[in-house]
């Protein structure tokens, strides 16, 4: 009986020291907000007033300040960072910035198993796409620390958001809905060193179109490189002028064979 409750004092114990990061504490709550807009905005200022706000107010603050950033980009903080910018595209960043507060986990956990009861339910749409095999959706959701390229536009086909994700010079893209002003084209960035992404902001049509001229378009997610016999050597030179890859020698070098030019593409494709 005394080892049974040792074990689960010592459960606990652990259960607690793994939530440490998401309760609700002085230097959490300073974690949390440091990376608001700035400390002298109206917005900040607001919280300090012994966190009695008006939500309303609050966000019509919030959406003043936005305008007046002039970044170009948005990374959500969270490590699942993919997950998390598909939520800022479906719920606004003000809902993210000010309602979320230090709920992240709890909600990650809540909405990723509200999108695996979505997914055995529109199998269907998701095959459609050739989007599989269906398992591994379910497990990147319920199992993995972070989502893949795959199960994001998966849950981007649900949610009816028109993406365009870059990959250095590698691009994705997912059209679910004709394009207007309710439903644009959304630009993601993803770093393949560090697996962090991030939103583009103020996309244009020239922007868009740009990526799209210019980039390698992935025709599947789980595109390789094909045998280098599958090539002419007029398509590996084009290949690696869209993924911005350098074969040009100098007057001392011998010109790049067709196997010299696989080879580079190999080790930056």
């Amino acid at each position: 009986m005394l080892t049974e409750l040792n074990n689960i004092i010592i459960k606990n114990e652990l259960v607690i020291e793994e939530i440490q990061d998401y309760m609700f504490t002085s230097k959490n709550l300073t974690r949390y907000t440091k990376h608001m807009i700035n400390k002298t905005t109206p917005l900040n200022q607001s919280f300090l007033k012994e966190n009695k706000y008006n939500k309303k107010e609050l966000k019509e603050n919030y959406e003043k300040d936005k305008k007046k950033i002039s970044e170009k980009n948005y990374k959500p903080k969270q490590k699942d960072s993919l997950f998390w910018c598909l939520y800022i595209l479906k719920h606004g960043y003000s809902n993210y910035e000010i309602e979320i507060n230090n709920q992240y986990f709890v909600i990650e956990k809540k909405e990723k198993f509200k999108y695996i009861e979505m997914l055995r339910n529109n199998k269907n749409i998701i095959k459609l796409h050739k989007i599989k095999p269906f398992t591994e959706l379910e497990d990147d959701l319920a199992n993995k620390d972070k989502i893949s390229v795959k199960t994001f536009f998966a849950l981007c086909i649900l949610e009816k958001i028109n993406v365009l994700l870059v990959d250095k010079r590698k691009i994705y893209e997912i059209t679910c809905i004709d394009i207007d002003n309710n439903h644009p084209v959304n630009i993601i960035h993803r770093n393949s060193n560090t697996l962090e992404h991030y939103i583009e902001l103020n996309v244009t049509n020239d922007v868009i179109n740009n990526y799209r001229n210019t980039y390698y378009k992935m025709s599947s997610f789980d595109s390789y490189l094909k045998a280098m016999s599958s090539y002419k050597l007029e398509e590996l030179i084009d290949l690696c002028k869209k993924l911005d890859i350098n074969i040009g020698v100098n007057n001392n070098e011998k010109k790049k064979t067709k196997k010299d030019i696989y080879q580079l593409l190999v080790l930056n494709y």
